[in-house]
């Protein structure tokens, strides 16, 4: 009984010293006068930054990612190319994307080493060359390639190869290229 009467006059007092306008002096005496104060700031923090360079910055080695071992979209920037005319055209980004589920239905080899292969897509006013990562038995022969549309406009590249390894090759609207794998 005593605790519930003490929670109670503790937040009625709360209430009322929020609820008392600040010419009846309550909130002075709420608010100590150094809130109101300006603070000094010491010289050294404004000073400018002085360079050490007896300390070395050294960069870790950038680590390949490869497609078997994650299932997150990797990124990997495109450099500018040149047409024919001689212009520069803005090459579009390539996203990979693995599909390890559905390759276990689709593939009649055993993806035990794999090879890279490097298509180009046409897209834009310069073809864009992608890497592959296909089995090793898909290497000595070309894959066959066709052009449609998906069901939402996409142009969809799909290269298949006689060992039944299957990438398909959408371009998005944006101008970004992801490839999908479908790999062990």
């Amino acid at each position: 009984m005593n605790a519930k009467l003490s929670i109670r006059t503790t937040l009625f007092a709360a209430v009322a010293a929020i609820a008392v306008p600040a010419s009846a002096g309550w909130l002075d005496v709420l608010v100590s006068p150094v809130a109101y104060e300006e603070i000094a700031v010491p010289e050294a923090i404004n000073a400018p930054v002085q360079e050490d360079h007896s300390v070395m910055i050294e960069t870790a080695p950038p680590v390949m990612e490869s497609t078997y071992e994650s299932y997150a979209p990797i990124y990997s920037p495109a450099p500018a190319a040149y047409s024919r005319g001689g212009h520069c055209c803005e090459q579009p980004r390539v996203i990979y994307r693995n599909h390890p589920i559905l390759a276990m239905l689709m593939h009649k080899c055993k993806a035990g080493q794999a090879g890279q292969v490097v298509v180009q897509v046409p897209t834009g006013c310069c073809p864009t060359e992608v890497a592959l990562c296909v089995p090793l038995c898909c290497t000595t022969c070309p894959p066959e390639v066709s052009k449609s549309r998906d069901l939402l406009g996409r142009c969809v590249f799909q290269y298949c190869w006689p060992c039944g390894t299957k990438i398909n090759i959408v371009q998005r609207y944006t101008g970004d290229l992801v490839v999908h794998s479908y790999e062990l």
